[in-house]
C-alpha cells in the first residue's frame, strides 16, 4: 500500500510540473495601424488597435522602429506599459492638441503574413 501511494504521489508531482511548464508567457500579437507622432512625448507613436470590425482603443507607443512609422500602415506588435515611461514632455508646443494618454513600449513589430 505504500509503494502504491508513492507512486501516486510522484505521478501526480510529475502532473503539476508538466502543468506549470506550459503556463509560460506566450506573446500575443495585436494588429494596429500608425496615425502619427505623438507630439506630447517625444519618439512615441500614435497608433489605433484594431479589432475584427474596426479601432478599439488608441494609444501612444515608445521604442516602435521607424520603418513602421507610416502613416496609415497596418502590422503586429507586442508591447508592454512601464509607468516610469508615463511623463509627457513639459512645455513642447504640438501642431495637434491629444488628449493624455498611457504610454506603452513596443516590445517588437512584424509584418502581418497572410
Amino acid at each position: 500500500m505504500t509503494k502504491l501511494r508513492l507512486l501516486l504521489l510522484m505521478l501526480c508531482l510529475a502532473l503539476l510540473s508538466s502543468a506549470c511548464k506550459k503556463e509560460e508567457k506566450e506573446e500575443k500579437y495585436v494588429r494596429v495601424r500608425y496615425i502619427s507622432e505623438y507630439c506630447p512625448k517625444t519618439g512615441a507613436a500614435l497608433v489605433n488597435i484594431l479589432g475584427e470590425s474596426g479601432p478599439i482603443d488608441q494609444i501612444a507607443l515608445v521604442n516602435l522602429p521607424q520603418s513602421f512609422q507610416v502613416r496609415d500602415r497596418y502590422f503586429l506588435i507586442t508591447y508592454h506599459y512601464d509607468p516610469a515611461l508615463d511623463k509627457l514632455d513639459e512645455g513642447k508646443n504640438c501642431p495637434a492638441i491629444y488628449g493624455p494618454m498611457k504610454i506603452f513600449v513596443c516590445d517588437s513589430a512584424t509584418e502581418p503574413t497572410l
